[in-house]
């Protein structure tokens, strides 16, 4: 595992039923959703892999979509620790 984009959104939910009522006939996949979309539009948290570091994450995504260094920095980038905290 590379990371995780993490979160919930309500309107994320009404975009997939959308996909859903109105998909084209003989389409399969319903529910695709661009990672840079669930960053940028929903506010999906990034979670880095206890196996992989921060920076590690950050360049692979950045690499994989060259406009999210407008809304990712190391700050951005969580732990699993730093996930498990914000539930207690």
């Amino acid at each position: 595992m590379q990371f995780v984009v993490y979160g919930q959104h309500k309107n994320l939910g009404k975009y997939l039923l959308e996909r859903v009522v109105d998909r084209k006939a003989g389409s399969r996949s319903t529910q695709n959703v661009p990672i840079e979309n669930l960053i940028k539009k929903y506010g999906f948290d990034v979670v880095c892999p206890p196996d992989k570091t921060k920076e590690f994450v950050l360049s692979i995504l950045i690499n994989y979509q060259r406009n999210l260094v407008e809304h990712l920095d190391l700050s951005n980038i969580k732990t699993i620790q730093d996930v498990n905290d914000s539930y207690r």
